[in-house]
């Protein structure tokens, strides 16, 4: 009904198109999901709402994407978790709600990223252990809370 086009499922009401799935009410495309409401596009599930994409979770509502989890309601990705709420990204576990990135684990709330551990919450990395919450980094170890980096260890204050 719109700009969009439909390729074996009910509705394009917007400028994208219908691959499988149901509604493309947006700019972006829906792939075999049910609804792109916003300028995203939807490759596997339920609803894109905003500017990011859907490939396989929920829901993607705002400027992120979402490839396996369940929504994008930041800026960030999620690629297998729950829900990336910030600028970050989310690639496997469960939230990523700050600057950084979480490839494995819970929760990166920071500008840094976390890569296997529970929370990176400052400027540094956490490729491993639990929580990176200063300017250092982490990376197989519990916690690297100053401007020093774990590499195997307990903690670098």
């Amino acid at each position: 009904a719109g700009a969009g086009s439909v390729h074996g499922g009910l509705v394009s009401a917007g400028y994208g198109s219908v691959h499988g799935g149901l509604v493309s009410a947006g700019s972006g495309s829906v792939h075999s999901g049910l609804v792109s409401a916003g300028a995203g596009s939807v490759h596997g599930r339920l609803v894109s709402a905003g500017a990011g994409s859907v490939h396989g979770g929920l829901v993607s509502a705002g400027a992120g994407s979402v490839h396996g989890g369940l929504v994008s309601a930041g800026a960030g990705s999620v690629h297998g978790g729950l829900v990336s709420a910030g600028y970050g990204s989310d690639h496997g576990r469960l939230v990523s709600a700050g600057y950084g990135s979480d490839h494995g684990r819970l929760v990166s709330a920071g500008y840094g990223s976390d890569h296997g551990g529970l929370v990176s919450a400052g400027y540094g990395s956490d490729h491993g252990g639990l929580v990176s919450a200063g300017y250092g980094s982490d990376h197989g170890g519990l916690v690297s809370a100053g401007y020093g980096s774990v590499h195997g260890g307990r903690r670098s204050l």
